[in-house]
């Protein structure tokens, strides 16, 4: 039976008298109870406060100090390294922004010293001798399928780029549209085929990559808005 708690029945020291008031008798002992518990809490507070503290109200323990050192020094260490990727992922952002501007400021003379010099490579496309998949997808689509309105990416090219490079492939390849087809299919290939084409190899020889990775390159330039918020929106133009 617990110390302080009176059970039915029980006759505690000093209600040996009848005359004696249970009631006034209670609550002394019920208030003795409690100033015993709230002193035994308060032991054991100053007792959780001495084991914390290494009784001397200090941290004495080397291990704890070497805790603490281990964990400032990976608290230390995740900071660099999260200083590190940010600064990473700033300068890759800041060279696609570098890019886009070198592609979005090129003039009609870039465009036409790029053109001489692909116009071998463009050739060999149109016989059907270089890989392209979109050659591969014009020569092998039913009618309605190449010559149906889509959109195309552009990426940082502009509209005015994008005529321009239609009016050189015709100057300078429109001797090789009977390999294309009937003259309606014609500007449709060189819409839908030729300048994406010749775009994405500018970009493969600016970049030094793969087709395949220029591909992503003009998407990514297209779709990442963080890359041209300087400049004028990227484009995709229905034709």
């Amino acid at each position: 039976m617990s110390e302080g708690f009176i059970s039915p029945g029980f006759t505690s020291p000093g209600f040996t008298s009848p005359e004696t008031n249970p009631s006034k008798e209670m609550e002394e002992m019920n208030n003795a109870e409690t100033e015993k518990l709230v002193a035994l809490a308060n032991a054991d507070d100053a007792l959780e406060v001495k084991v914390i503290s290494g009784g001397k109200g200090k941290n004495t323990s080397k291990s704890s100090g070497k805790g603490k050192k281990s964990l400032k020094k990976k608290s230390s260490d995740e900071e660099c390294l999260i200083l590190s990727e940010t600064s990473k992922a700033f300068q890759k952002l800041q060279a696609l922004r570098t890019s886009y501007k070198l592609l979005h400021n090129m003039t009609e003379s870039d465009f036409e010293q790029r053109m001489d010099e692909s116009l071998p490579y463009l050739k060999r496309v149109i016989r059907g001798v270089e890989p392209n998949e979109r050659h591969e997808l014009f020569m092998t689509s039913s009618r309605q399928l190449r010559t149906q309105q889509d959109y195309l990416i552009y990426g940082p090219f502009t509209a005015d780029q994008s005529f321009h490079v239609l009016g050189l492939l015709k100057e300078k390849l429109g001797h090789m549209d009977k390999l294309i087809g009937k003259i309606n299919d014609v500007l449709v290939y060189r819409v839908r085929v030729l300048v994406p084409t010749f775009f994405t190899k500018i970009v493969m020889e600016n970049e030094s990559v793969s087709m395949a990775e220029a591909y992503r390159l003009m998407a990514k330039f297209s779709l990442d808005r963080e890359i041209a918020d300087d400049i004028s929106s990227a484009e995709s133009r229905k034709f």
